[in-house]
Order: structure tokens, then C-alpha cells, then sequence
């Protein structure tokens, strides 16, 4: 397919050059992909420079292109609207946003696929957090090698990208005929944990290296990211400069925003403007809620289960500070404060430890350092954790990869 992205390149106008024979000289207004080129060629660029990361990473500069491209609709049968166009008109604002994995806005993450790792392990699976009513793009790149003795006739692997929503239903997918990539859209129903299942329909050669890449199209008509906390991560929604914040259960800790104990997820919006919380239960049958006061404009909404295993407390980060403010879940009137990283550092806070309890920590990027202020030793800074993990460029990701019930360090 040509293209696989579209740019602006109709009367383009030429600023600076050489006349050289039939080259265009500087006045000249042109139209047509050679001049279209450039400006995806450019945002490429961007990218790279944005995030080191996809200097080595090509693959993921695709993905991320692909998923935030516009203008273009995928059909639910797979198929794009206007193969003129592509999957869409390059967008970088989206695309920076979704390089800068929020985890919010969307997200990408590398891919190795390989024909025995199919075949040994069957489809690679990747999870993804929707609110309802969110418009969501998913591409999956992977690389054909040149080693492959069908190279100029067709890719070594021939990839799926199949959708499932919270419930297990299947949702479009796209299966085109020997690409090396794929893109679907679906707008969510349900709020919950969404999968892409990455299928091997042909591999006949390894890919080696790919990407995925998604966005999240909220409904309302702004957006805001909050916070991204790698383990647990929150979404908000602006409906004007300080309207409400809705909170959201994470992926990985469905329940994560469980402020009376029923161990369900409570309905709650946070109020910029105020810094007032507005939460309604679930143990109730949503007819009963609670409010507090906690935090101001500015603050970075950091929730979850620092002093009670079952419960999430009410906590914000001051960015100016670099200061914990927790108030217990316990009673909401007990509340306690720690000093803990600053300005530049990406917030990571996880149960570290395996107590049941989120521990306060910090991932400093110019050093790739993880600071863990730990919820089992009461938050004492003299009997922190500090682990060498990962290095400037790199993006944390903390999560139980080996299932000990203990949040672990990656990058």
C-alpha cells in the first residue's frame, strides 16, 4: 500500500535550493508525494530526537506514527476507508504524547517475535487500559529480513492483530495479506483491560524486531494526563482549565481506587480547582459517598494503598517540593507527609516489598536510580532502597514479572 502515512503535499511552496536541470528552484510551488515525503521523514526525526530510544528503535517510531495518524477511518472489517490517505494524516502532538508513554493518552512497547517463539509460546499478548466510550487505534510493525529467500516477493512473516474486549468478546481486528503491519479502531463499551492478541498466520522467516503502539481517543473534549506511575496509573479529564478529574482502576490492580474496603472500585472525581475529592461507593450500591479537601492546583494525584492493604488513601505529589501528602484511607482525617524526589523524577510508586502496601518511590532519570521509601519500615528514609536500574532515555516499568507478590525493577 502506498502510503502507509499521509502529509500535507499540496502546493507546497519551495524556499531555498539549487537549479539544477529539473530539480524545483526556490519560488516554485509544487504538489505530490516527493514533497509529502519530507515532512514524515521530518516527524520521524522528532520523534528521535524526542525519545532517544527510537534511534535504535525504528520499528517503534512506525508503530507510534500508524496508531496516531487521523483523518482516516478503519473499517470494522480491517480494511481502510481511503487507501489514498493511508492509515491517516500524521499527527505528532498525538505522537509525541504517545511516545512519551504515558500510559494515559496511549502507549508503545518493543516486540520480538520470532517463528519458534510463536510456535512454542502461541500469541503475544499486550494489555491496555479504556474508559468507556474511548476511541481507541492499535498497530503492531514488525521487520522482514533480507535474509529471506522470498524477500522481494513477500514478507518473511505474515502477523495478525486480532482485539479482545474486558469480557473475552471479539472485537474488529485487521488481517491484511501479507503486510508488515496492522492497525484496527474500535470505540470501547465497557471500561476495563483491553487485549491485543498478536497472531502468527505465516512465519516462515524470524521478524526479529517490532512495536506495538496505541491511543486513546477520549470522548470529552479535552483531555489531561494526571499521572503515569508504571504499576498503577490514573486517567483524568478536563472539562475546562480545573474541572474534575475522574479516577480510574489501573489495569494491572483492578480495584486500585478501592477507598471503602469492599474490594471493588469506587466512582470518584478530584476537583483541581478546590482540591476537593468526590467519591461514591460501591459498598453503598453507589448511594452513599464521601468527600475531602486534599491537595490544590498543581498537585500530581498520586492514590493508592500506602497505609491499609485494602483501601486506597487520598495522596498527592507537590512537584515544587517533591513532597508526599497521604491522608489514610483509614479514616481520612490521619495524614502524613514525606519528602521524597523531585521536579525531574518519574514517579514509580509499587509494593516493592510484598507487604500488601504501596511503598513511596521515585525513578531518576539522570542517574537511573530507583529510590524506594518503604510502606514496611514506616516510610524511614534512613532504610530506603536504592537500586542502580536502567540509564537516561530509558522509560521504568514496574510490575510483578516473576509473580512473588513484589513489584519489580525494569526498564
Amino acid at each position: 500500500m502506498k502510503p502507509e502515512i499521509s502529509a500535507p503535499g499540496t502546493n507546497i511552496h519551495i524556499t531555498s535550493g539549487i537549479s539544477t536541470g529539473d530539480a524545483p528552484d526556490p519560488g516554485d510551488v509544487h504538489t505530490g508525494t516527493s514533497y509529502a515525503s519530507p515532512t514524515v521523514a521530518g516527524g520521524a526525526a522528532a520523534l528521535m530526537e524526542h525519545q532517544t530510544v527510537f534511534k535504535y528503535w525504528p520499528e517503534g517510531v512506525k508503530a507510534v506514527l500508524i496508531a496516531t495518524a487521523n483523518n482516516n477511518r478503519i473499517k470494522a472489517s480491517g480494511s481502510i476507508v481511503d487507501d489514498k490517505a493511508g492509515t491517516g494524516g500524521i499527527n505528532l502532538d498525538r505522537a509525541d504524547l504517545v511516545a512519551n508513554n504515558d500510559g494515559n493518552t496511549g502507549g508503545w512497547g518493543p516486540l520480538y517475535p520470532t517463528c519458534q517463539g510463536f510456535r512454542d509460546h502461541g500469541d503475544i499478548v499486550v494489555n491496555l487500559y479504556a474508559n468507556a466510550g474511548e476511541h481507541v487505534r492499535a498497530a503492531i510493525v514488525w521487520d522482514t529480513a533480507g535474509g529471506y529467500s522470498d524477500y522481494y516477493n513477500r514478507p518473511g512473516a505474515d502477523l495478525d492483530l486480532h482485539l479482545k474486549d474486558p469480557y473475552g468478546n471479539t472485537l474488529p481486528g485487521s488481517y491484511s495479506w501479507d503486510n508488515t503491519y496492522e492497525i484496527s479502531e474500535f470505540v470501547t463499551t465497557n471500561a476495563g483491560q483491553y487485549k491485543l492478541v498478536i497472531h502468527n498466520y505465516r512465519c516462515d522467516y524470524d521478524p526479529g524486531y517490532g512495536a506495538y503502539a496505541w491511543y486513546r481517543e477520549p470522548y470529552q473534549s479535552s483531555f489531561a494526563t494526571v499521572s503515569y506511575f508504571g504499576a498503577t496509573s490514573f486517567s483524568g479529564y478536563l472539562s475546562g482549565s480545573s474541572g474534575p478529574t475522574a479516577l480510574s482502576a489501573s489495569s494491572e490492580f483492578p480495584g486500585s481506587v478501592d477507598f471503602d474496603g469492599d474490594g471493588r472500585s469506587d466512582i470518584g472525581v478530584w476537583r483541581e480547582s478546590t482540591g476537593e475529592w468526590f467519591i461514591l461507593t460501591s459498598s453503598s450500591n453507589w448511594n452513599s459517598s464521601l468527600s475531602r479537601q486534599w491537595g490544590a492546583l498543581g498537585d500530581i494525584l498520586v492514590p493508592a494503598k500506602y497505609t491499609t492493604s485494602n483501601r486506597t488513601d487520598m495522596a498527592v505529589w507537590w512537584p515544587s517540593t517533591g513532597t508526599w501528602h497521604i491522608l489514610s484511607a483509614s479514616n481520612f482525617n490521619s495524614a502524613s507527609s514525606y519528602q521524597w524526589g523531585n521536579s525531574t523524577d518519574v514517579l514509580v510508586p509499587a509494593d516493592y516489598d510484598g507487604d500488601g502496601k504501596t511503598d513511596v518511590a521515585v525513578w531518576r532519570p539522570s542517574n537511573g536510580t530507583w529510590y524506594i521509601l518503604k510502606s514496611s519500615q514506616a516510610f524511614n528514609a534512613g532504610l530506603a532502597w536504592a537500586v542502580q536500574w536502567g540509564g537516561e532515555g530509558d522509560i521504568p516499568i514496574a510490575r510483578d514479572i516473576d509473580g512473588d507478590n513484589r513489584t519489580d525493577f525494569g526498564v
